[in-house]
């Protein structure tokens, strides 16, 4: 191996790899193992995580895996943002169980650090906010008792105006006493909800299983269920889970119609992210649940 040389941080910055080491070989290659040390060390920074970033081949090493694994449970803001971007960034790494569900643990984290952490990896990064975890987290964090995290949250709303056409967020902005949110949307209608598409997710389907049984514990689609009947605080809180899974421009593109009418995915795979759906088909797109449900996020639109 020839001579090892640091990488300028101009150099890094212009690269987009952000401010951290990366080691070069002295033919001006890039040196995963070094990387790699630097990135297990104890001082490892924001900086190590992006490094790392850019060797795929990394990701699939067992010592990089864990420590991803335990940085997304750091207490750390810094540390914990990184690990959260660095999985973002490589999808590959949530292939890995142990760290699908700790990722999916922090976007459902209720501490407000948390949260504002992953918020600003949103302001960071715009595109982000095509991930419906986000989305998800946004939404609640407008309402959150917290008034750090949700003026956080509001003040990405106001930098990006577009964010305020989407349902879910809408519905959160719609209980702010903030001027100049506006939107022309219309939001679907939450009797219909209540009335006609609640009961169709409380029904049991061919495995005698609900909705509920499977998406209490989801990021996005959360249908946590009642100690006792639904009142109206719960059904508005599955209403706007609701909310985040729907396409008022696109209706038959909504993935609360297109998820139930797919099947399965493979054993030992996930179906995030694959089209596929964890509890199997539930209703044809010729059913009547399926018009139902199209039915309803028709009453809202622009």
């Amino acid at each position: 191996m020839g001579l090892l040389v640091l990488l300028p941080l101009a150099a890094l910055a212009i690269s987009g790899l952000g401010a951290g080491p990366l080691l070069l070989t002295a033919a001006g290659q890039e040196d995963p193992a070094a990387v790699e040390r630097l990135f297990l060390a104890d001082e490892a920074g924001a900086g190590e995580f992006r490094a790392v970033a850019a060797f795929p081949e990394l990701l699939d090493r067992r010592p990089v895996q864990i420590k991803v694994f335990r940085s997304l449970a750091s207490k750390d803001p810094d540390i914990f943002g990184a690990a959260v971007r660095l999985c973002l960034e490589a999808p590959r790494l949530e292939s890995f169980a142990m760290i699908r569900r700790r990722l999916s643990l922090a976007f459902r984290s209720q501490d407000a650090w948390k949260r504002k952490a992953i918020l600003q990896l949103a302001r960071e990064e715009p595109v982000r906010l095509q991930d419906l975890r986000f989305v998800s987290l946004l939404s609640e964090a407008l309402r959150a008792p917290d008034p750090a995290l949700a003026e956080s949250a509001l003040a990405l709303v106001r930098s990006r105006s577009e964010l305020r056409g989407l349902p879910a967020v809408a519905e959160s902005l719609n209980h702010l006493p903030e001027e100049g949110l506006a939107t022309d949307l219309t939001l679907p209608s939450l009797g219909f909800f209540r009335d006609r598409v609640l009961p169709l997710l409380e029904k049991s389907g061919a495995d005698d299983k609900t909705c509920f049984d499977c998406h209490k514990s989801h990021v996005i689609f959360r249908l946590e269920p009642a100690q006792e009947r639904a009142g109206p605080e719960e059904v508005r809180s599955y209403y706007r889970s609701a909310l985040r899974v729907i396409d008022l421009k696109r209706p038959e593109r909504s993935l609360l119609l297109l998820k139930p009418t797919r099947e399965k995915p493979p054993k030992g795979t996930q179906a995030s992210g694959s089209g596929q759906h964890g509890g199997g088909v539930r209703w044809s797109g010729e059913s009547s649940s399926y018009r139902t449900i199209l039915e309803w996020v028709r009453t809202g639109g622009y």
